[in-house]
């Protein structure tokens, strides 16, 4: 382009930009002839007095709405549990519900069925199901919750069961396996074809530094990790590594022996460890594969401990018959792994361990009671240990009601429909004294906590009652 060409061009941009600048003025004169200032330029917009109560206004309007959804007792989700032979679904609300109170009739299935309903603090729960099924529920409205509130609106909620996650465990939870009696180690699995076994020995000698325990199942997908006095890792030895094919009975449990006995050949002192894993072929987005552990005491000899102020007295029976013992060695193990004592059952097949012998302390307090026979067979008793576990019990008791208190049973524990129940109700006081001259009521309910009866008491005579009630024939 020559330069006289775009000497030109320049000349219309200029021209163009000169009108649009007047056509700007010429809308605005008054803008146009102030010259900003630099305070101006920095300055905020404010609204105008009416603006800004308009805008209260408003926001105190978005505030009542909240409030508002707030105080309505609504449904929020639902949440599953695949952890048992039966899944659960539980439809959790905004507020409590009332565990005495019947939902039944607020919730509404299709395919229908008749579920178990349970109540959890916000939680409504659903049992009877099954895997690999789909239902819709409905939770109808005027659903109430433990203060009143109502569920204003139905809502339709889809319930999709898959089929259950692969599960590998142990059957039951014990830890002493009856050499003489039991066919093998029982495994339970679901929904796997295959599993691979680990067993290995950890010697006597080792078992003051160990915690012997029922062990761990893991669930597909997560990660298992014992340490320290749990983990035999670091004084076992392996004897076997191998798989074996267990039956498949979709989402059912199925038991499988596995023959312990025939892989450990040679008895010797000691106890065992055994790992169990699905040996399926994951990738490394489904995780590591279900697996199990516990440490196995494959023994005849059961051991019985008695702790007094003379000392430790023990017996060495046979769990085959219950005969004592008394060809076996009982040995009294220190925490650091000394022998402090050594001793054979006498003629009533006792063993005694003196008080002095129990009164050791830091290394030397008593860790662990080891009892061997001439088999290789061995039972451990470690005194470490609660003697009783009641942790999976309520050993707390219950406070007395009041000045009276009522003792209730029937004559059995299981009736069929149309049969009826024979009942007694003894009153007493605070100290175990009869009661009488008391009037009161004798309340039956139902097993979803509606009233079925109520019955007047009109001073019993010894502070006992009886009473027949007949059971509806169509109860269930």
């Amino acid at each position: 382009m020559s330069g006289q060409r775009v000497g030109r061009w320049m000349n219309m941009r200029v021209v163009a930009l000169a009108v649009l600048i007047g056509a700007l003025a010429a809308c605005n004169p008054s803008q146009s002839a102030k010259p900003a200032t630099e305070g101006e330029e920095n300055a905020l917009i404010a609204r105008s007095p009416a603006d800004q109560v308009a805008a209260r206004k408003r926001e105190e309007a978005r505030q009542k709405a909240r409030d508002a959804e707030a105080k309505d007792f609504s449904y929020f989700r639902y949440r599953i549990d695949t952890a048992s032979e039966q899944p659960l679904a539980c439809f959790v609300f905004s507020a409590p519900l009332d565990p005495k109170a019947d939902y039944s009739p607020f919730v509404d299935f299709r395919p229908a069925f008749r579920p178990a309903l349970s109540v959890e603090g916000r939680e409504l729960c659903v049992g009877g199901l099954s895997f690999g099924t789909q239902r819709t529920a409905t939770l109808l409205a005027g659903l109430p919750a433990a203060d009143g509130r109502t569920l204003k609106a139905s809502e339709t909620v889809p319930i999709d069961f898959a089929d259950r996650p692969p599960f590998v465990g142990f059957k039951g939870t014990g830890i002493i396996l009856p050499r003489e009696n039991a066919d093998g180690l029982p495994i339970e699995t679901v929904n796997v074809d295959e599993v691979l076994v680990t067993v290995a020995r950890i010697n006597d000698r080792a078992l003051a530094f160990k915690s012997i325990t029922q062990g761990e199942e893991t669930a597909q997908g997560q990660y298992s990790y014992s340490w320290g006095e749990e983990s035999p890792s670091d004084v076992q030895e392996i004897l076997f590594t191998g798989t074996m094919q267990v039956a498949n009975a979709q989402n059912a449990p199925v038991v499988t022996v596995f023959p312990l006995q025939d892989v450990i050949d040679e008895m010797q002192p000691g106890a065992y460890h055994v790992t169990v894993t699905d040996a399926a072929k994951l990738t490394d987005m489904e995780g590591p594969p279900a697996s199990a552990s516990r440490w196995i005491m494959l023994t005849d000899l059961a051991l019985t401990a008695y702790r007094g102020e003379h000392g430790l007295e023990l017996t060495v029976r046979s769990l085959k018959d219950g005969r004592i013992v008394s060809d076996a060695t009982v040995q009294l193990i220190a925490a650091n792994n000394k022998i402090l004592a050594e001793a054979r059952p006498n003629d009533k097949g006792l063993v005694t361990f003196a008080k002095p012998l129990m009164s050791g302390e830091g290394t030397l307090a008593p860790r662990l009671v080891l009892a061997t026979n001439a088999k290789g067979e061995l039972a451990a008793l470690d005194l470490y240990r609660a003697p009783v576990d009641l942790s999976a019990y309520e050993v707390g008791g219950r406070r007395t009601p009041g000045p009276v208190d009522a003792y209730i049973y029937t004559d059995r524990g299981i009736y069929r429909p149309g049969e009826s129940v024979q009942l007694t109700a003894m009153l007493r006081d605070s100290a175990g004294r009869q009661v009488t001259g008391r009037n009161g009521h004798l309340s039956i309910y139902r097993p979803n906590g509606l009233l079925a009866a109520k019955i007047r008491i009109s001073d019993p005579k010894s502070g006992a009652m009886l009473h027949t009630h007949a059971l509806p024939r169509g109860a269930s």
